[in-house]
């Protein structure tokens, strides 16, 4: 059965986030059932990841709570919720700290390339904060790099199998020397395990997405002014499209004559 796979776009040469209509409702009211998220987050870019990833997520979530509001089944919010549930592995130790998100969800973490060279403590950070959300939201986690051939047919394999149904590797990676390959509901708060061993005053294991967000922030600052939208994206340095700005230069033009 055909899937829809809605991609929140982030551009890598972009100062500005354009998450807050990812998705259009009347897609959701009819395909929800039918609807999986892809998430890119760019793992270079620490001061920007945790704030992508949360505006990007809310927008998405904010769009399908508005479809189920006007969906004309009473029972859709249950029913939607009752399937993300069942992505969580019978029996899992965390299937009652475990919040799924309603529906399929697959992070990526690009340009591993680049990650791969920071310091080990500062992946050892990012590796726990993204897989404690990924498990969290009951989401795939996986990294990926467009150097590396083998990665980029581990994307296409994933995003396949959340849009065509077929079989994936369960195999799960979770060296944070590695490029890190996790499925849903493969992970555990446990092996993921306390923060004990990075510079941070709380030494336990974190209780809440909130304790993570804010371990995470006070080692890697958020840039949100970065994420803003310009009033008018058409200006917008980032999206030059010569052909395009000229014809609109020469219309306004036109317009200021008449």
């Amino acid at each position: 059965q055909l899937k829809y796979c809605i991609f929140p776009c982030i551009w890598p040469n972009s100062q500005s986030l354009r998450g807050g209509k990812v998705l259009y409702t009347d897609l959701l009211i009819k395909q929800k059932r039918n609807l999986s998220v892809v998430l890119v987050l760019d793992l270079s870019k620490a001061e920007e990841l945790w704030y992508t990833m949360q505006t990007l997520l809310d927008a998405v979530k904010k769009q399908i709570d508005h479809a189920l509001e006007l969906s004309k089944d009473p029972e859709a919010r249950n029913k939607l919720y009752e399937v993300a549930r069942s992505r969580i592995p019978n029996g899992h130790e965390d299937s009652s700290a475990i919040e799924p998100f309603p529906v399929p969800l697959l992070i990526i973490g690009s340009k591993y390339d680049l990650f791969q060279g920071e310091d080990f403590q500062k992946r050892k950070l990012m590796c726990k904060s993204l897989r404690y959300i990924a498990h969290t939201y009951a989401a795939s986690l996986m990294f990926t790099s467009s150097k590396s051939e083998t990665l980029i047919t581990k994307v296409r394999v994933s995003i396949s199998a959340m849009v065509f149904g077929t079989s994936c590797s369960k195999t799960t990676i979770s060296d944070h020397n590695k490029p890190l390959y996790i499925c849903a509901g493969a992970d555990s708060f446990e092996s993921i395990g306390s923060f004990t061993t990075l510079n941070v005053e709380n030494k336990t294991l974190p209780k809440s997405l909130e304790a993570v967000k804010n371990i995470f922030s006070s080692h890697f600052l958020q840039v949100e002014s970065r994420n803003i939208v310009p009033e008018d994206p058409a200006n917008d340095p980032h999206f030059k499209e010569p052909d395009i700005d000229n014809m609109r230069a020469q219309k306004k033009k036109g317009i200021g004559r008449i």
